[in-house]
């Protein structure tokens, strides 16, 4: 009798310690890692001539939880990578790189589709707030280095369109 009631503790306990591990991490039995890059649509960043000076497929962070995400946990992107944020409408907004692994371009852009503000090479992990120094519809993060590379002022303007269906206008 005792070795069979110590047979089922000893069952119960080995039994409880996998479900215990299994609620701990159910990341990893998801295969789950850094975010994987979600191609929303194509963004153009044009000349006051209208040349196309470099030309990026975005993901496009519209939902609340798309927008406070962002490139968090990403530890690498493409050259021609970045994110769009679309917001509701026109204000001064911050940023911050709290859990961004890597450091961004932030391309900050009016009602008018200009880009009226480049904040370069971005710090990875700090909290220290990048405001707007102006009222921006959308931001655009690109891996550090790009606006340099592809010689992207201040004036430029963007055009981009939504490809997936996943993404809203």
């Amino acid at each position: 009798m005792k070795k069979i009631l110590y047979t089922l503790l000893l069952a119960s306990l080995v039994f409880w310690l996998f479900s215990c591990r299994a609620q701990a991490d159910p990341e990893a039995e998801q295969g789950a890692g850094a975010p994987k890059f979600r191609h929303d649509g194509v963004l153009r960043v044009l000349d006051a001539a209208g040349n196309v000076k470099a030309t990026f497929q975005i993901e496009i962070a519209t939902t609340e939880m798309e927008l406070r995400q962002g490139l968090k946990f990403r530890d690498s992107m493409e050259d021609d990578q970045g994110m769009l944020f679309v917001f509701d409408g026109s204000e001064p907004r911050g940023f911050w790189m709290e859990d961004t692994y890597m450091p961004l371009d932030m391309l900050f852009i009016d009602y008018s589709n200009t880009i009226f503000q480049i904040e370069e090479n971005t710090e990875p992990f700090s909290t220290e707030l990048i405001d707007a120094e102006g009222f921006n519809l959308y931001t655009l993060e690109v891996k550090a280095g790009t606006c340099a590379k592809h010689n992207i002022t201040v004036g430029d303007k963007i055009e981009w369109e939504k490809i997936s269906s996943q993404a809203s206008p």
